[in-house]
């Protein structure tokens, strides 16, 4: 639409001046259809003038009353910066909901080994996780136990949501942190504090890590 605007001006100004030189020409020779020629000229001169504008501001009014543009900005360009703003938007919404996910599994994670798997802090039986205690760990099920609880436990629910909505890749780096969430033994440390645990407590305490990351995953199958 501009380009034709473009070329009927330049037509019009060539038309003026060619009905210009003519009706000079009469003036000059004092012919009969001078006064014609010199009327002509400023038709075609007005003409030339009018018409461009017209339609330019014709051509605005159409362009922003059908959509297609307003007062000459493309609204496609309106729209690839909305699409800019909508996946930036998403992107931060999925790292919030990473990051909840994760800290919600670890905490789910810390709050089970913290009911089965006593402190420890001293060397004599009565001061920390032993042997024995694993293995009445093993016997009563408690696996099982804390499986039954989780499935009735709001928290729990909660996560598999936020799990559901990530990407796979996000939720297995979240099952790779739960899984790593005990405590390291006191031979790893160094000595004996109540920052680490026995062997047996640090098994226990993987055991219960592993069972959640496991079942977090099956419920995420289930409701995909």
């Amino acid at each position: 639409m501009k380009h034709e605007i473009k070329i009927f001006a330049i037509v019009g100004l060539i038309a003026t001046i060619c009905v210009t030189s003519v009706s000079l020409y009469a003036i000059s020779k004092n012919a009969e259809w001078a006064n014609i020629g010199i009327i002509v000229g400023i038709v075609c001169a007005t003409l030339t003038a009018i018409i461009p504008v017209t339609q330019h501001i014709l051509f605005r009014f159409k362009s922003g009353s059908d959509g297609s543009k307003e007062f000459g900005v493309d609204i496609a360009q309106k729209n690839a910066a909305q699409d800019v703003d909508n996946k930036e938007e998403g992107a931060g919404k999925t790292i919030i909901s990473e990051k909840e996910a994760e800290k919600l599994l670890v905490q789910l994670v810390l709050e089970q080994q913290n009911i089965f798997v006593r402190k420890s802090y001293g060397e004599s039986a009565a001061e920390c996780f032993t042997w024995d205690d694993l293995d009445r760990f093993k016997q009563e099920n408690t696996i099982a136990r804390i499986q039954r609880n989780l499935k009735e436990n709001n928290k729990f629910s909660d996560l598999v949501k936020m799990l559901t909505g990530l990407p796979e890749r996000k939720q297995k780096d979240i099952f790779q942190k739960g899984r790593y969430t005990f405590k390291k033994t006191w031979a790893e440390l160094g000595e004996i504090t109540i920052a680490g645990q026995t062997v047996a407590g640090q098994r226990a305490e993987k055991m219960i890590a592993d069972t959640i990351v496991e079942l977090a995953k099956e419920q995420v199958v289930l409701k995909s």
